[in-house]
């Protein structure tokens, strides 16, 4: 896929709302029964900017047809790290209820140029990572309890949950920018290799695929995953594994 935005229609051709894409990764979600505007995010995430500064950029983006994120950053009023935080929450809430929304399908409109060019863009395992943080608060909080004092920075981590048809990530350490189909790849392979593991009586299994190292073990009912790469990135895995008391 590559830029343009799919359009959710409802009755009389109405708009319910759209998900932009950029060369394949989420950009921006609206719907028009979400009940919380980006503004309003964008204060909460804030410490120093308030309702009626944000008012005031809005209504001059409006005119000059730049866009917010990028006049906020401009004149720091926002640090990046708000802004992504912001973007992610505001995506991933209406991207739930445009799954809800009784539309009457979907229509593709490409791009007409090279692409929407937006400062922030999501992966959607991102954002299905930020989607169960928002609305399976306490299952997402239980499984980033795991990884987050296991994941050191040199180290990316992973926990999975079964549905129907494969698993879904619901915690997430630096995997921002691993797709999904990298995701099931990993997801099936670490599914066999701990099929074979479990018959040795082995709880956690590892493998290495060219320059990326995988470990592997299930934990209530989620399936946890550590990623190294670079040279020497199976050693350094297995040694930190050891260290773990996992084995």
């Amino acid at each position: 896929m590559g830029s343009g935005a799919l359009m959710l229609k409802g009755p009389n051709n109405s708009s319910i709302g759209a998900i932009l894409i950029e060369r394949g990764r989420l950009c921006w979600a609206v719907c028009n029964a979400c009940p919380r505007r980006l503004s309003d995010i964008l204060v909460e995430e804030s410490s120093s900017l308030t309702n009626a500064q944000v008012t005031e950029v809005v209504r001059e983006c409006r005119q000059t047809g730049v866009p917010l994120g990028e006049t906020l950053l401009s004149r720091g009023m926002v640090s990046q790290e708000a802004l992504h935080r912001a973007l992610l929450h505001h995506t991933s809430v209406a991207l739930d209820h445009l799954i809800r929304a009784d539309g009457e399908g979907w229509t593709w409109v490409a791009h007409t140029r090279q692409g929407y060019s937006p400062i922030l863009t999501f992966s959607a395992t991102e954002v299905l990572v930020e989607m169960t943080r928002l609305f399976e608060p306490e299952q997402s909080a239980q499984a980033a309890a795991v990884l987050q004092p296991i994941s050191p920075p040199w180290l990316s981590s992973l926990a999975l949950r079964r549905v129907a048809g494969g698993r879904t990530p619901i915690a997430q350490v630096r995997c921002e920018h691993v797709e999904l189909a990298s995701l099931s790849r990993i997801s099936r392979q670490a599914d066999e290799i701990l099929s074979v593991a479990s018959i040795a009586a082995l709880r956690i299994a590892i493998l290495e695929m060219s320059d990326l190292s995988f470990a592997a073990w299930g934990e209530d009912a989620n399936q946890y995953v550590l990623l190294c790469k670079g040279k020497l990135a199976f050693n350094r895995l297995l040694a930190h594994i050891s260290s773990l008391n996992i084995i």
